[in-house]
């Protein structure tokens, strides 16, 4: 019955602006009050909070409560992949409060709708819960902000280059930049860059990995999500800052250029776990000399050189490095030259670079070529 007469409800006002178009074009729109309390009849039958926009957008109220009367008490950094485990429960507190059956996992509608409501208030557009949303929370359960009509200052009129491969610096030409943008980039990008050009270029380096971490702003939790490769494909840019959010453009990632040197092994997406042979492989072209030596070293995935894991001659093709167990059970050898040991190691996501060189030892040497591995992942032994 409740449904029944929701729909008729909805109809019924829905019929009244389509009427009322243009009588209404001059009049002035209904109070706050009087949209909050259609709002209110609205929730009282349970209707979803994007009916409720809708209908606040056609009755021209600048008020929209996205809360469904019932007000969340958070208090920690919440984050897509958090769960109430992590959080006492409050991953189920923003859902309510949202408008969402609570799951107790922050999931991607969970994080569009936290964006969504960042978008509404002019606030940076994380998609995540820090210190400056809590507190919007607050202001909106008081009834001291209401929404406002959503608007952008901020657009994208151009990149340059507009494709290339990872490390490419492009720049972001529109209006409305500032001292401090955000650039997304796939599902992350980078905080606090400067525009120059009286804010209408930013300069932007294509990463080598991207996840939601980029845009999380430290505070009481450590976010834990998994970073991505950046890979061969098209993908989404836009940027965002106090003045609101862009448009989106793209940017088309290309296979690095050949090298002289490409890893095969290990490949994206396997898993070792300490104290097993991890098999690494390796080819070369002509302009890699046979007498030429391989330097191995482990990332992290986020870019951070780990240590040397060996050093072989170029024609080997292969090395089969056995992972440090840990705790450590016995000596480094000089099968880790700069020490690393299980203790360098922790379980996590790596990938390796290989480094064709004239004399290995030798950093300043001839390099002739550098390739790297997929992203793998080392586990408890």
């Amino acid at each position: 019955m409740k449904s029944h007469f929701l729909k008729v409800f909805v109809g019924f006002f829905a019929s009244i602006v389509l009427l009322s178009g243009a009588a209404s074009a001059q009049a002035s729109s209904l109070t706050s009050a009087q949209v909050q309390a259609v709002i209110s009849l609205l929730q009282a039958f349970n209707a979803d909070q994007s009916t409720i926009n809708s209908v606040a957008a056609s009755l021209g109220g600048s008020v929209i409560t996205t809360s469904t009367g019932w007000c969340p008490s958070l208090s920690y950094n919440l984050y897509q992949g958090l769960t109430d485990t992590y959080t006492n429960g409050q991953v189920s507190q923003l859902q309510r409060y949202l408008g969402l059956t609570p799951t107790g996992y922050f999931g991607s509608l969970t994080r569009a709708r936290v964006a969504s409501l960042q978008s509404q208030h002019r606030l940076l557009v994380t998609g995540g819960v820090g210190p400056l949303t809590r507190a919007l929370i607050v202001q909106l359960c008081s009834g001291t902000t209401p929404i406002p009509t959503p608007t952008s200052t901020v657009s994208i009129s151009s990149v340059t280059p507009t494709q290339g491969s990872v490390g490419t610096q492009v720049i972001i030409y529109g209006t409305g930049f500032t001292n401090d943008n955000t650039v997304r980039f796939g599902i992350g990008g980078t905080q606090h860059l400067s525009s120059y050009n009286n804010g209408t270029a930013i300069a932007y380096t294509i990463p080598q990995s991207v996840g939601p971490c980029n845009l999380v702003t430290s505070g009481q939790q450590m976010c834990a999500a998994v970073l991505q490769l950046v890979t061969p494909g098209t993908y989404t840019l836009s940027v965002s800052n106090a003045n609101g959010q862009s448009g989106q453009a793209t940017f088309t990632v290309l296979a690095a250029a050949s090298n002289g040197l490409s890893v095969r092994s290990p490949v994206a997406g396997s898993m070792f776990a300490r104290g097993q042979d991890l098999p690494i492989i390796w080819a070369t072209d002509s302009s890699v000399p046979s007498s030429a030596s391989v330097t191995l070293d482990l990332y992290t995935q986020a870019g951070v050189d780990v240590g040397t894991i060996a050093i072989a001659q170029s024609s080997a093709s292969t090395y089969t490095w056995h992972i440090p167990a840990f705790p450590q059970n016995y000596m480094c050898t000089m099968q880790y030259p700069n020490g690393l040991c299980g203790a360098s190691i922790p379980t996590g996501q790596y990938y390796i670079k290989a480094t064709a060189r004239a004399d290995g030892f030798n950093t300043n040497s001839a390099v002739y070529g550098t390739g790297q591995s997929g992203l793998f992942t080392i586990n408890q032994q």
